[in-house]
């Protein structure tokens, strides 16, 4: 993990603590791209290939060069269902979002058929958790923060996150249990589960246009 941060100056002179609160800001127009940058860092180093790291995201909508060639070889995804998403009841084309999101996951677990992917499920819940967990025995990195880490909190949108690096069992024990909470709200994805929810859901698409312009 320390080779990880050594590659972000701004982390050098705090990662020698039993804990440590880095801040990263995201301002595009300005070209401060500080969260972007240790993203990028903790799913592309080489020294994490066998750590788990887990995204937390409602809006799965990734960006190809962090996520798709990320190296470790323990990912796991949790995002929201489409009734989960806080774009479910919206009205016009916006109702249509939770189905992209989808389809997006569907198209990541084509690329990545060996990552764990999660679609948080729960009735009259809508899905808004976030953060990104890096596990390496009682060492853990996690995020606490706006970002959602996806294409717009990266390119576009002003962001602050707080990057939380801690060598402590309790604290790695404390994520786990954490992220354990939300996945017993969710359900197990594969690319072939994915599809067969897609198919009847753009079926389900058809008919109601059908009704309503035909």
């Amino acid at each position: 993990i320390k080779s990880i941060y050594a590659k972000y100056k701004k982390m050098e002179q705090l990662i020698e603590g039993a804990l440590a609160f880095v801040p990263a800001f995201n301002i595009p127009m300005l070209g401060i791209q500080e969260s972007t940058s240790i993203v990028s860092a903790l799913l592309n180093g080489t020294e994490i290939s066998n750590r788990r790291i887990t995204v937390v995201t409602p809006y799965f909508n990734p960006c190809p060069k962090i996520f798709f060639n990320a190296n470790t070889r323990n990912l796991r995804i949790i995002t929201a269902s489409p009734p989960c998403n806080s774009f479910f009841k919206a009205k016009g084309f916006k109702s249509l979002i939770p189905r992209f999101y989808r389809l997006n996951l569907r198209d990541f677990a084509f690329k990545r058929p060996n990552s764990e992917l999660y679609e948080y499920c729960r009735k009259d819940w809508t899905f808004h958790a976030k953060g990104i967990f890096l596990t390496d025995g009682p060492e853990t990195i996690f995020s606490i923060g706006s970002s959602n880490f996806n294409r717009r909190s990266f390119y576009r949108d002003i962001e602050l996150d707080f990057f939380v690096s801690s060598k402590t069992a309790s604290t790695s024990n404390y994520v786990e249990d954490f992220l354990q909470k939300i996945i017993k709200y969710t359900t197990k994805e594969t690319f072939d589960s994915l599809n067969l929810k897609i198919g009847k859901s753009l079926l389900d698409l058809s008919r109601r246009l059908m009704l309503r312009y035909f």
